[in-house]
């Protein structure tokens, strides 16, 4: 059998398989043939292919051919998705047994940091507040002391300021 873009086209392929098939022919027509079926066998939907292609005792061995196949196909990806469950099963137990065992001594060791820190840092806020509370008490006083002083020469300034607005109306009054 040949068959050409314009072919399938007709017989209603989707834009996919024609852009595949149109990759391989061309503009021009092809001869089915079992080596290039075989060389484009996962590229190619063969069931649409199989309905509109092939007439209709040819597509009742066709689906008995793909009924085989399908079932050899089931029962070998049902076998290997089983070796895979059980290989995955015990990788993840294994996976987990080290985790969590990793875990564990991460949590030992970060208790036993945080005690020390807490331990560090407790004695360094002693010796922060100590300090601290010494640089304070300077500064309150001599901020203290300062602040007096300000004070007094600002009510002096301000008392002669009353005064000399005080004696500046009386005079143009």
């Amino acid at each position: 059998m040949d068959i050409s873009v314009k072919m399938l086209k007709d017989l209603g392929a989707c834009n996919r398989q024609l852009a595949y098939i149109e990759s391989i022919i061309g503009d021009g027509t092809v001869t089915i043939t079992e080596e290039l079926c075989v060389a484009h066998a996962g590229s190619v939907e063969w069931d649409w292919a199989a309905r509109h292609l092939l007439l209709r005792a040819a597509r009742a061995d066709y689906d008995r051919i793909r009924g085989a196949a399908r079932a050899d196909y089931g029962r070998i990806r049902d076998a290997a998705l089983a070796d895979y469950g059980r290989i995955r099963d015990a990788a993840q137990t294994d996976y987990f047994r080290i985790r969590d065992a990793a875990w564990a001594d991460y949590f030992r060791i970060r208790d036993a940091a945080w005690a020390d820190y807490e331990r560090i840092q407790g004695a360094a806020m002693a010796d922060y507040d100590r300090i601290q509370g010494a640089a304070r008490a300077d500064y309150d006083r001599i901020q203290g002391a300062a602040r007096a002083d300000y004070e007094r020469i600002r009510d002096a300034a301000k008392a002669d300021y009353d005064r000399r607005c005080a004696r500046a109306f009386a005079a143009l009054a």
